[in-house]
């Protein structure tokens, strides 16, 4: 272990039955450094952090080090943290109906008046005490969480994280920006910027490979349970990275095909369209056409999306699909005018946990396998089976709980149950949001091949390298309306970026 190491793990395997998901598994971390972990769902990355955390028992023989200090596996979770070591997840697990200072006193109990009751002006001004150690005074404690953006809201779960330890040593930070707009990320990373520059060690999970660049000193990939390789940041580019983390060059996704767009067919126009947080917006998406949709936080962007799918109130403006005039009341009206809509949140919008990837991908058309009031099960796992196959989602199990999948795995099963409808019209919200890099190329070609087929489609995306290679057009929002169209060589990230702030 060097001396300025904050943690130094060698020989780290764990074995569960019928797979070895870590295989001598070592990394270094200094103080003072960002190093990212990188890798494929299902790498192992998720293993390690578990069996760093105390959760997971590793394979004897795996040596610990933190701070200088030896910890012996196994131990519980309750002796990571005593010897420094603290983990924000990407599930924050706070409580956005609770105001920040109570969220913060949650882990260690609230501060007590004699009477026994909770004595409000000490938690406030512990939470604010907190708040301003950490560099974040300007947030209020007495501000609901859930109004917060999510970059503060993770600020504040760093806080919480390291409130009862004053000597932490090792921070990880699992896929903190996953469900982030690209427009908060920037205050997230500065506060991890801040951390480092304290001295702490940070451990940086993450698949937006931008971020890596932009923030991390040293990167560790992880195949198949093994560290691949270690480097610089500074050492490697993009395509390298990738490479390393997939073990091949990666073939970049199709990008949008003029020949697609069938110029006289209209599906969706929308003049003056108001609700939500959008305000009078207009325009229209042909058959074989892709349109990307995007802007900041509050632009209205997303909301869009959910107007056209009914899933918002149209308060006005006039929506025709397939050259008829409608107005959508619920989802349901939607769906049968032939509109479908990937939720950009998979966990609490996409899918339903417990049930089955059959069950998960069939839910929108159930009707399809009932005869005579009986459903067909054999002859809809083989169909389901099928689609499955289409999309490579692995493994093809359709009687196998969707929670089991992989990020990537899991929003092929999504597609799957909204691209099973044949619609005409597809709005996709945020499709590669929380996938690997082999993942997201895969969505991307489905999302190719939908507009190939004839299908209108719509991308509401804030990565915007993607949308400029994979639209034919990019719509551009800002105060609820469409400020901007973007075609040819106007569609790159500097040019979007200009006109949305």
């Amino acid at each position: 272990m060097g001396e300025g190491a904050a943690l130094s793990i060698r020989n780290l395997s764990k074995t569960f039955p019928g797979q070895r998901a870590l295989q001598d598994f070592h990394i270094e971390v200094e103080r003072g450094q960002i190093h990212a972990l990188v890798g494929e769902n299902g790498s192992g990355k998720s293993t390690f952090i578990k069996s760093l955390s105390g959760y997971h028992e590793p394979d004897p023989g795996a040596e610990i080090i933190v701070n200088g200090v030896t910890l012996t596996a196994p131990y519980a979770p309750p002796v990571a943290r005593k010897h420094g070591i603290a983990f924000i997840h990407q599930d924050l697990g706070l409580v956005a109906d609770l105001t920040v200072a109570e969220n913060l006193a949650l882990p260690r109990g609230f501060h007590t008046n004699a009477i026994g009751g909770i004595n409000w002006k000490r938690e406030q001004q512990a939470a604010r005490e907190l708040l301003v150690r950490f560099g974040h005074g300007e947030i209020d404690p007495n501000e609901r969480l859930g109004n917060l953006p999510l970059a503060t809201q993770t600020i504040v779960a760093v806080a919480r994280a390291l409130a009862d330890n004053d000597e932490a040593h090792v921070i990880v930070l699992d896929e903190p920006t996953a469900s982030m707009p690209h427009a908060e990320v920037e205050r997230l990373l500065e506060s991890v910027r801040a951390l480092a520059a304290s001295g702490v060690g940070i451990i940086y999970v993450s698949h937006r490979l931008e971020e890596i660049f932009q923030l991390c000193d040293r990167v560790t990939a992880i195949r198949d349970g093994r560290n691949v390789g270690t480097h610089d940041v500074a050492d490697l580019d993009y395509d390298a990275l990738v490479e390393l983390i997939v073990g091949d060059s990666l073939i970049p996704f199709t990008p949008a095909d003029p020949a697609t767009v069938r110029a006289d067919q209209v599906v969706v126009r929308f003049e003056g369209l108001t609700g939500g947080l959008v305000q009078e917006a207009s325009g229209e998406i042909r058959a074989g056409e892709i349109v990307g949709v995007t802007g900041l936080l509050g632009s209205g962007a997303g909301d869009l999306g959910k107007l056209l799918f009914g899933a918002l109130p149209q308060q006005q403006g006039s929506l025709a699909i397939g050259g008829d005039a409608t107005k959508l009341k619920s989802p349901r009206t939607a769906m049968d005018r032939g509109v479908s809509y990937v939720p950009g949140d998979r966990q609490r919008e996409g899918i339903f946990r417990p049930l089955s990837l059959t069950d998960n991908a069939m839910i929108t058309d159930l009707r399809r396998f009932f005869r005579g009031g009986w459903r067909r099960r054999a002859e809809e796992t083989e169909y389901a089976r099928d689609m499955f196959n289409a999309l490579n989602v692995r493994p093809n199990d359709p009687d196998r709980p969707i929670y089991s999948l992989s990020g990537g795995n899991a929003q092929k099963v999504v597609l799957a149950k909204w691209l099973n409808l044949d619609p005409k019209f597809v709005i996709f919200d945020e499709p590669v949001q929380g996938v690997d890099i082999g993942a997201k190329t895969e969505v991307y070609n489905v999302i190719g091949r939908t507009a190939a087929a004839g299908a209108a489609v719509m991308i509401v995306s804030t990565e915007l390298d993607d949308i400029a290679r994979l639209c034919h057009r990019i719509l551009v929002m800002r105060e609820g309306r469409v400020y901007a169209e973007l075609t040819g060589a106007d569609m790159n990230r500097a040019r979007i970026s200009e006109l949305t702030y």
